[in-house]
């Protein structure tokens, strides 16, 4: 099975195995047109650490896992995963809601995150 992104929106478009599939049809999230040997290559994996009340959190562009947002991120020491727009901080083990970000740290990681800004220009 391959993963294959949009070039427009870079997001994850589909993961299938027959490449014919995807001629002529539109991305779900921005309606480009997908072409499978543009789009078959995955993009770098960027990622960026951004601190926030004694939190380490790690941002990656490309994260094939898109639980519980899309970006999220993930804590360094925990493990544990943040929903980048609710603020809820989930269980890497049960993926259950274990705490809430106030919105004072969660403004402060949108403030301090390159990814997160250019994202916030291109939505």
């Amino acid at each position: 099975m391959t993963t294959y992104y949009c070039p427009k929106c870079e997001k994850i478009t589909s993961k299938i195995t027959d490449l014919s599939v995807l001629y002529n049809r539109p991305c779900r999230f921005c309606g480009t047109i997908t072409i499978p040997n543009v789009i078959s290559i995955p993009p770098p994996k960027i990622k960026e650490i951004v601190k926030a009340g004694g939190d380490v959190w790690k941002i990656h562009k490309y994260d094939q896992d898109v639980f519980p947002s899309d970006p999220h991120a993930h804590n360094k020491e925990t493990g544990e995963k943040l929903n980048l727009f609710s603020g809820n901080v989930h269980s890497a083990v049960n993926k259950k809601i274990v705490r809430k970000l106030s919105k004072k740290k969660l403004d402060q990681i949108w403030q301090d995150s390159k990814l997160l800004q250019k994202r916030k220009i291109d939505d």
